[in-house]
């Protein structure tokens, strides 16, 4: 599975320019390098800030590092030069593109296992998930679909464990990561509704309450 995931990627353009999908790469990386400098940012497309803040903080740690060499460049004068030359960032957003790609089909993978209680589940449904439509090309872009594809299986399991084991952490832990997705995309808000049923459907245990003070 994770060969052929790798080859997905390596089917992909990865050393093609930076403007080949500046729709995306270049927005939310520049973004993230505004925030970097300490600016504001007013691209909120999907909204897509947790791929800005973690552009900046990147782009933070290359500072560090840049200072730590003895350089005396100023943040916003480093920002500024990032900004210019979008293709000095190009391996790092490249990167985390990839970092996502893979994640999301490790986690198919496991969720499937686990769920279904057999490795070729998760084989099958990590297959499934790589062959998802527009999903391959989203493999070296910066953008929040290849984050939230994984991120949507990974609440979708949690629900399911939820709801299976009625427990009462399984449940504000999916919330939590439910939350955080749809700050990645207004997508995800799709998942409200089967959280919705299964807490419903199968409420925690009486004692939650307990457990959940207790923990």
């Amino acid at each position: 599975m994770l060969a052929a995931a790798i080859a997905v990627i390596a089917y992909q353009p990865v050393g093609s320019p930076w403007w080949i999908n500046a729709d995306a790469d270049a927005s939310y990386t520049a973004s993230g390098i505004e925030l970097a400098d300490g600016e504001h940012s007013f691209y909120l497309d999907h909204p897509g800030m947790p791929l800005q803040d973690l552009m900046a903080i990147t782009v933070g740690a290359r500072y560090a590092v840049h200072r730590l060499t003895g350089a005396t460049t100023s943040r916003h004068a480093y920002a500024a030069e990032r900004l210019l030359n979008l293709s000095d960032s190009r391996p790092y957003f490249r990167g985390w593109a990839i970092i996502f790609f893979l994640s999301g089909a490790v986690v198919t993978l496991l969720a499937l296992w686990r769920l279904l209680g057999g490795p070729w589940w998760g084989v099958a449904g990590a297959l499934l998930w790589l062959g998802a439509p527009g999903l391959a090309d989203m493999s070296i872009q910066f953008r929040p679909d290849g984050l939230l594809a994984g991120l949507v299986v990974a609440c979708g399991y949690l629900i399911a464990r939820a709801a299976q084991r009625r427990d009462a952490w399984t449940y504000v832990l999916a919330a939590f990561l439910l939350g955080i997705t749809i700050t990645v995309k207004l997508h995800a808000a799709g998942r409200v509704v089967p959280f919705a049923i299964a807490l419903l459907w199968r409420p925690p245990s009486a004692e939650w309450r307990t457990e959940l003070s207790t923990a």
